[in-house]
């Protein structure tokens, strides 16, 4: 009697059962971390601005090292995040500027290359803010030194918390362009969840009881863990979320001077500003 050849299928069923992500994994985490206070080692050492300053230009004097961003664990590809402090805090509102870069972090003399900035254009806010009226139309720009496009992160009208949207513009001819929400979750606070055409793609989390301010971002999609514009464009934004409320409050006043027929009020935008607004097919004289 031939003996029974046994079946291969169970464990080719386990075997593909373990190699797939269950639904709902997440695929990339991302960790935006501002410190409570000054006093860290990434800060330590009297020279350490100047160290990242000689490596790159984006690093100027009004930066001052603030957090840190790290991915899925990974401490030596660690970002630190840098923003003009004291540019944000001038006692004169409408001459406030907010501009966040990171930067890989340096060790043994390695590192300190500018990885990507988050900046509130104030321009594009006042122009946003005019158009839906009801809420300060926070616009933020990414800038991200891999890719050819700048990319506007736009705050949209919601009847309650804030909504925001952002593209991924084609970088490539042929390629589709897609947008993506950024929808405010109820509750205190700032929580988010970023969706495409409804599907859900990432969670955008606050820790509440984080003193400095930390957020933790998870990606849900595969394809789009592995876009490096969309995985630095959320992590900037998260960045950003430090900020958003003192934003809504600077945009909010200034725009109420602005709009006001009665006031003498007159915003000029400053020179950095106007450039983001250039036209490239502008023929030159």
């Amino acid at each position: 009697m031939a003996k029974k050849k046994k079946s291969t299928e169970p464990a080719k069923k386990a075997k593909k059962a373990e190699s797939e992500k269950p639904s709902g994994a997440v695929y990339k985490c991302i960790e935006v971390d501002y410190w409570r206070t000054s006093a860290h080692s990434e800060e330590l050492g009297i020279h350490k601005g100047l160290k990242y300053s000689a490596k790159s230009r984006y690093f100027t004097d009004s930066f001052d090292i603030e957090g840190t961003i790290v991915i899925d664990g990974d401490e030596s590809k660690k970002e630190v995040i840098a923003y003009n402090e004291k540019d944000w805090e001038d006692p004169d509102f409408a001459k406030r500027a907010l501009k966040v870069r990171t930067f890989s972090a340096m060790h043994e003399g390695k590192g300190g290359n500018f990885q990507g900035g988050v900046e509130l254009s104030i321009t594009d806010s006042l122009i946003q803010t005019y158009h839906i009226k009801e809420d300060p139309g926070i616009v933020l720009v990414i800038n991200l030194p891999q890719t050819k496009n700048l990319v506007r992160i736009t705050r949209s009208r919601r009847l309650k918390g804030w909504k925001f949207a952002f593209p991924l513009i084609p970088e490539k001819s042929g390629e589709p362009l897609r947008m993506f929400e950024i929808r405010g979750k109820v509750g205190l606070g700032l929580d988010f969840e970023v969706t495409e055409k409804e599907r859900k793609i990432a969670n955008i989390d606050g820790k509440k009881l984080n003193i400095g301010g930390k957020w933790e971002i998870e990606i849900f999609d595969e394809e789009l863990s592995d876009n490096k514009a969309f995985v630095k464009t959320l992590a900037l934004f998260g960045c950003a979320c430090k900020f958003l409320e003192d934003c809504e409050k600077l945009i909010k006043e200034i725009f109420k001077k602005f709009d006001d027929p009665k006031s003498d009020f007159k915003f000029v935008p400053d020179k950095q500003e106007l450039d983001l607004f250039k036209n490239p097919r502008r023929l030159k004289a």
